[in-house]
């Protein structure tokens, strides 16, 4: 028979790595000879299950194409690394059952389980909540479809990351308030407060719990001015209270709610934050007039930008704010 140039080339190069592969001592050597064997060589399956070293059988095991030795090397070999290689490559769905049950090793449960076919709701559910890794309960929760037992493994007592997966699947919102509400970890009950989309789901959350921290995420689900409203009546951090202000100054209807605020409020931060989301000028005005504190009144002679208005403040303001008068006009009129 003829053989090519070319046809002749490739079974030198052949020869020349199974000879690496035979006599190297070097594994590295042997590992990158293996890569560029033909994947039809039959020495490959030799390799695979014979080899002393756990390097040499997982890179033949790579080019392995026969699934029933796959099936041999994914249960019975001595080296999970192996295994583990094997797995990734295997189709029958009935050996990664078994695999998942029986394999003393978490790297290969984890690799199985995410293998297997999201249909084994069952066989995935028993692992999420019995396995006695974390890392392949973990897996296991990302595989999971039922709302029913996604909401187990959040109720269970499981670590925090194992349940965060699960609250991340589940979509009942009612639900997740109620978790936002009462359970004991604040890292849980954080992740559900930012689950939540309801306008009022978050309002429930918010008039419900005393967290600061979950009052802030939900804060940002509310938009209803009504709401804010009532929000800003229940709370008496100034964090919070700056953060309903600053929610509430995208509707110009609320200067009169400012105009309290700037008026009322007994921390002077507040107050400026309250002055500055005022956009009428008649209301800034009102302010200098009856705010009791003289550097509130200061604060928003500052804020008027008009010669006329400010002429009319200072007839009926007393000495030292008719000197800051005198100044912002000097400001204006340069």
């Amino acid at each position: 028979m003829y053989l090519s140039d070319k046809e002749a080339d490739n079974i030198n190069i052949q020869n020349k790595l199974l000879e690496i592969i035979f006599n190297s001592d070097n594994e590295y050597h042997r590992a990158s000879a293996i890569k560029k064997v033909n994947a039809n060589n039959p020495i490959l399956k030799d390799l695979a299950i014979g080899d002393n070293s756990y390097f040499i059988r997982r890179e033949a095991t790579k080019k392995i194409q026969d699934q029933k030795l796959l099936e041999e090397i994914s249960m019975n070999d001595d080296d999970h690394r192996v295994r583990k290689t094997a797995v990734k490559l295997i189709d029958n769905q009935s050996i990664l059952y078994k695999i998942i049950k029986d394999d003393s090793n978490e790297e290969v449960r984890e690799t199985a389980i995410k293998f297997i076919d999201k249909k084994n709701q069952e066989l995935i559910f028993e692992t999420a909540k019995n396995d006695k890794s974390w890392i392949v309960r973990y897996a296991a929760v990302w595989k999971l479809t039922s709302q029913d037992n996604i909401k187990k493994i959040i109720l269970s007592g499981d670590k925090f990351m194992i349940r965060s997966a699960a609250i991340g699947l589940f979509k009942n919102e009612s639900v997740l308030a109620e978790i936002c509400i009462n359970d004991a970890n604040s890292m849980i009950r954080e992740i559900c407060a930012e689950k939540i989309k309801n306008e009022e789901i978050a309002e429930k959350i918010f008039f419900l719990i005393k967290d600061e921290k979950i009052k802030e995420i939900v804060l940002g689900k509310i938009s209803k001015q009504s709401t804010l409203r009532k929000c800003l009546e229940d709370v008496n951090t100034p964090k919070l209270k700056l953060q309903i202000i600053e929610n509430m100054s995208k509707n110009i209807e609320n200067d009169e709610i400012f105009y309290k605020i700037a008026l009322n409020e007994s921390r002077k931060k507040i107050r400026e934050f309250a002055i500055n989301k005022i956009s009428s000028v008649q209301i800034l005005i009102k302010l200098v007039k009856f705010a009791r504190e003289d550097e509130t009144k200061i604060y928003c002679v500052k804020k008027i930008n008009d010669i006329e208005d400010l002429l009319f403040l200072k007839m009926t303001e007393k000495k030292r704010i008719q000197m800051e008068i005198n100044n912002r006009i000097s400001e204006l009129s340069n």
